[in-house]
């Protein structure tokens, strides 16, 4: 959508994000004099040597135009960039002064917790040590589906083999909870009460809209047993935050949504004290490849497939595509032609011994020889609304590409897919629009 809304934008395979980057920073750099080291130079001149199917003259309007627009620019990375495209985000707002205006760091009380500093990758490849070791005996699984959502060279199912007892938090008996000893029903957020902190500081309060249908349980209320003492949600927030349902403060922070205001922004200084090891400096890419590379993302209604079982979400169209009740290969026409590939062709896209079925949908704005692939559909363990719904493109995702995928193999099966799409909804079918 951002792109879509765009003045100016610029297709490049997720791999060469970093690539457009170095040469941007080189320029930035070099314009503004800014004291680095040695191991940073040689960074800056190796990545602003790589080839790239953007002309040079095109970069050097990009870095023209954030240079002009020095402390109000921003530059942002992608959620599924690699650390090493964050890192130099980071370093060309620093020195562009955007800090403080355009972008600000908060330092929050959990922020230096384990959780916080692991991605949810290097958690589970952590908890998958652990289980082979046989560090962990019993599990519990708040929510989720990692059985279906995790990478499959972790091998989630079997790794609950080799526990003693594994109990669910879930809302549907899925994929997971098949594998799982004890299955406890979830409340749904909208009868559920809690409280959260946001990224800016604010404190504010999760309360339910209806009263519970079904006899379940919060995750606040499962871990409020594990310490001994059963208490409903409810009386748990209010214990947390010192207040009873008289209180003065209660019913005013209930009528504003919030207890707390944003914090002041923090904005650290840029040193290059060992910073530049957080970099890809080996830079492995080397030259412009017409391999084929998959791109994945989660779904605009599904998300990640957690919520495939509500109709009213399947129904409701992609923005992009206009799609519903289905997921797709979207390339865009060029790659279709050279491929020698239509809409709702039937395809086999496969890597390293892994392969899936899918159908490819023909959508401008994908980069050349990328094949963009939408998560959360082909669940057969999700509930009546969701099963069987879309193609399931899990299969190809590892810990090591778990957001993209280079050198993957496509082939073109027989037959084809009929796609639902709202694009054509108000089309005229070849009849004139008056006689």
């Amino acid at each position: 959508i951002t792109g879509a809304k765009a003045d100016h934008r610029f297709k490049l395979k997720s791999s060469h994000i970093e690539v457009i980057l170095w040469k941007l920073a080189y320029r930035i750099f070099s314009h503004l004099n800014v004291p680095v080291s040695n191991e940073f130079k040689l960074g800056l001149k190796k990545g602003s040597s790589l080839p790239l199917d953007i002309p040079e003259s095109v970069v050097d309007s990009i870095s023209d135009d954030i240079l002009l627009a020095s402390r109000k620019a921003l530059l942002i990375a992608g959620p599924n960039q690699p650390p090493s495209v964050h890192a130099l985000i980071f370093v060309i707002n620093q020195v562009l002064k955007n800090h403080g205006n355009t972008v600000g760091y908060n330092v929050l009380p959990f922020s230096q917790s384990d959780i916080v500093k692991k991605t949810s990758l290097d958690s589970i490849l952590g908890f998958k040590k652990d289980v082979l070791a046989g560090r962990i005996e019993t599990l519990l699984i708040l929510g989720g589906n990692p059985v279906y959502s995790s990478p499959v060279d972790v091998g989630f199912s079997d790794l609950l083999s080799n526990l003693k007892d594994v109990i669910h938090l879930s809302q549907y008996y899925n994929h997971t909870s098949e594998y799982c000893d004890l299955v406890i029903p979830e409340s749904h957020f909208l009868e559920s009460w809690g409280d959260l902190v946001s990224t800016d500081g604010v404190v504010s309060f999760v309360q339910p809209m209806i009263k519970r249908m079904h006899d379940s349980f919060s995750d606040i209320e499962i871990l409020s047993m594990l310490l001994g003492k059963y208490e409903d949600d409810f009386n748990l927030v209010q214990e947390t935050h010192g207040v009873s349902p008289l209180d003065a403060s209660w019913k005013k922070w209930l009528h504003d949504g919030m207890k707390s205001h944003s914090e002041k922004s923090s904005v650290f200084p840029f040193k290059d004290n060992g910073f530049s090891k957080s970099f890809d400096l080996a830079l492995n890419y080397s030259e412009i490849s017409d391999d084929l590379e998959v791109v994945f993302v989660p779904s605009f209604s599904l998300y990640d497939g957690r919520y495939a079982n509500n109709g009213w979400l399947q129904e409701l169209s992609d923005p992009i595509t206009k799609l519903t009740w289905d997921n797709a290969a979207l390339i865009n026409p060029k790659t279709a032609k050279k491929l020698f590939l239509k809409s709702e062709d039937l395809v086999d896209i496969s890597s390293l011994g892994k392969s899936i079925e899918t159908v490819i949908f023909v959508v401008p704005g994908v980069a050349d020889d990328v094949i963009v692939l939408t998560l959360g559909y082909g669940q057969n363990k999700i509930g009546r609304i969701g099963e069987s719904k879309g193609f399931s493109v899990e299969k190809l995702r590892t810990s090591d590409s778990f957001y993209s995928l280079s050198g993957v193999t496509l082939i073109k099966n027989k037959g084809n897919y009929h796609l639902a799409t709202t694009q054509e909804h108000g089309s005229m079918e070849g009849r004139p629009h008056y006689r």
